[in-house]
């Protein structure tokens, strides 16, 4: 199976293909940082996390969408509910330092979900 043809990612992608696709994207970052192929990689990817949501785990499309710069936070309300935002504040951070102190996240009702799993799926479609 191959992840990129004719310079489209394909919709059926491995885990492998995804961090080798992002890692392409990376190195353009550095090269070209104004390379359109970068905003099309983060599109597509994206959009196979949508179409074959259930194929990836919960972690690997969090931590590749940080990649991409977005800040997913998943929050849990003590009712049994999650949700996954990225509008709020945090202190500004550089380099390896460390959050210490407050943060603030925005949660909207229509967030809310019964598992991370569904509430990141919110996320993607009302992010995405």
């Amino acid at each position: 199976m191959l992840c990129v043809r004719g310079g489209k990612i394909e919709n059926d992608m491995t885990k492998q293909e995804i961090i080798a696709v992002v890692k392409e994207r990376d190195n353009l970052l550095k090269t070209h940082e104004k390379n359109v192929r970068v905003d099309e990689i983060q599109k597509q990817i994206t959009d196979v996390f949508i179409k074959k949501f259930n194929d990836y785990e919960v972690d690997f499309i969090l931590e590749t969408l940080t990649m991409f710069g977005q800040a997913p936070n998943v929050i849990y309300d003590d009712n049994g509910l999650f949700a996954v935002s990225a509008a709020g504040y945090q202190p500004v951070v550089t380099g390896r330092q460390k959050i210490e102190g407050m943060m603030s996240v925005f949660v909207e009702k229509k967030q809310w979900k019964k598992t991370i799993r569904l509430a990141l799926k919110h996320y993607l479609l009302d992010e995405g």
